[in-house]
């Protein structure tokens, strides 16, 4: 009897042992899947608040399709009736004093609508062409493209991008 105790003890104690081999290999993944997740987040948060040609490009073009909006034979704007709505357009890519230039320049505001000023568009960034990124910090960029059209001749055009949940023009110059 005391043989089955001794084999019976032993049995216990090696199945309570690979019982919690097996407890700890289970909960190890979870450790090592929740440090999978958090580099996979952190991997799309880098990947975010990278400021990539794509997002220069996009947002630049935005900028001007706000700016240049559709407007009747007589230069009234289609689907704008004053300066405030053009500032709310710009919002989500631009801070107001960014953008408050080109609507004081462009736009007039008369008791039946907005109007656009009859000029030529902006020197402006162009798509496709060499453009040089400088690191301020973290979160701010500053992006310079110099350009030559007939229109405009030789410039350059300096953005300061910031970002705050999403990349936004921060400043814009046209240094000489």
């Amino acid at each position: 009897m005391n043989k089955r105790r001794i084999v019976y003890s032993t049995t216990v104690l090696i199945v309570t042992m690979l019982l919690s081999l097996v407890v700890l290999h289970i909960q190890t993944p979870t450790a090592s899947g929740d440090v999978l997740k958090e580099t996979a987040q952190a991997t799309v948060n880098a990947e975010a608040t990278q400021l990539t040609e794509e997002k220069i490009t996009n947002i630049t073009e935005q900028f001007m399709d706000i700016l240049l909006q559709p407007t009747y034979r007589d230069y009234r704007v289609k689907k704008l009736g004053s300066k405030q709505d053009l500032y709310e357009k710009f919002s989500s890519i631009a801070t107001h004093s960014v953008a408050k230039p080109f609507v004081e320049y462009y736009y007039r505001e008369k008791s039946n609508g907005l109007y656009l000023r009859p000029t030529s568009k902006p020197a402006w960034f162009l798509k496709g062409e060499p453009y040089e990124i400088t690191e301020q910090s973290d979160n701010q960029v500053i992006v310079t493209q110099t350009n030559e059209t007939t229109f405009y001749g030789d410039y350059t055009i300096k953005f300061a991008f910031s970002f705050d949940k999403q990349w936004k023009i921060t400043n814009i110059e046209y240094p000489k």
